[in-house]
């Protein structure tokens, strides 16, 4: 989606290019509405200038949990950054550490466009793997797609005859002896979305993860999704209708088992309850709420020329 009406000169004229954790967003034509995110730490020099020139702007922040237990991981955080915006869209199933901030339960995973993301776009050819697992290359990285586990649960998982696909690295040194995989290096957006069409299922590993945006676009691909149980965000795509939740290697494999035997409406419930249009029209009704005048259909967050669009 273009984006129009969000420059540098629109930054108070000071020069500085919006980049992550802020995030503009923009209305149904991809033109601003004035309303900034704000999706993690200002961990940068250039994170902080931003912050300030959109505040002397008087642009109107809205938070969002899209990095980890972001804002609330501790105290001290919290104390930094809840009273910075006006109002929050969180991914957690207890909002009472916002309070008194207005909330909205809404994650940018939400907001997957069903009409791009879909079977008839990317296909859904006969599945030529039972499941998919996706995690890029790092220490850190490793430890929020909860590799370790994820491991665990490929050798139990090959054990029992299933056959999986690992993207984001390779190749993979520490992958368990006779483990039934295959493995891609990282892949272009497209290109990613098009090899998960043909695998049965998503695993999801990972707790920290607050905006799966993996599991949504795994949903409007009609492919259900296997997911850890106590991941903080992305927990409400979890239904009979879409998938199942397990908690350690040993119960996965009666868990994808059960996805992989039973039918399920994963594109159909997804399509429901979530997507561009719905989400963005409640986004849309939360921002008027504190104090917008948006009269578009719906709103969504805009792209800036640092997002990685690869898997």
């Amino acid at each position: 989606m273009p984006l129009r009406g969000l420059t540098s000169a629109s930054l108070c004229h000071s020069g500085l290019l919006m980049t992550q954790p802020h995030l503009p967003i923009v209305d149904h034509h991809g033109v601003s509405t004035r309303y900034v995110t704000l999706g993690g730490p200002l961990d940068t020099r250039h994170a902080e200038q931003v912050h300030e020139a959109l505040r002397a702007c008087k642009r109107p922040i809205v938070g969002f949990t899209s990095y980890k237990l972001f804002p609330i991981a501790t105290p001290e955080m919290a104390d930094r950054y809840l009273m910075e915006c006006a109002g929050w869209c969180h991914c957690f199933r207890d909002a009472t550490a916002f309070e008194p901030a207005p909330t909205i339960e809404l994650s940018h995973s939400d907001l997957t466009d069903v009409d791009y993301v879909s079977p008839r776009t990317f296909g859904n050819p006969s599945a030529s793997w039972d499941y998919a697992y996706v995690c890029l290359p790092g220490r850190e990285v490793e430890r929020a797609k909860e590799w370790t586990l994820a491991r665990a649960c490929i050798r139990a998982l090959s054990a029992a005859g299933f056959t999986g696909l690992l993207i984001g690295r390779a190749p993979i040194r520490d992958l368990p002896p006779a483990a039934n995989v295959s493995v891609r290096a990282r892949l272009r957006w497209a290109e990613f979305l098009r090899v998960l069409a043909a695998c049965r299922c998503l695993l999801v590993a990972s707790v920290l993860d607050a905006s799966p945006r993996i599991i949504a676009e795994a949903l409007a691909l009609d492919r259900p999704v296997v997911v850890n149980r106590d991941i903080i965000g992305g927990w409400k795509y979890v239904t009979d209708a879409t998938g199942a939740f397990f908690s350690s290697e040993h119960d996965i494999v009666d868990a994808l088992a059960g996805v992989l035997d039973h039918a399920t409406f994963a594109r159909e419930w997804y399509c429901e309850f979530f997507g561009l249009r719905r989400a963005g029209s409640r986004l849309k009704d939360f921002l008027n709420t504190l104090g917008g005048d948006i009269r578009a259909p719906y709103v969504t967050l805009g792209h800036v020329p640092t997002i990685d669009q690869s898997m």
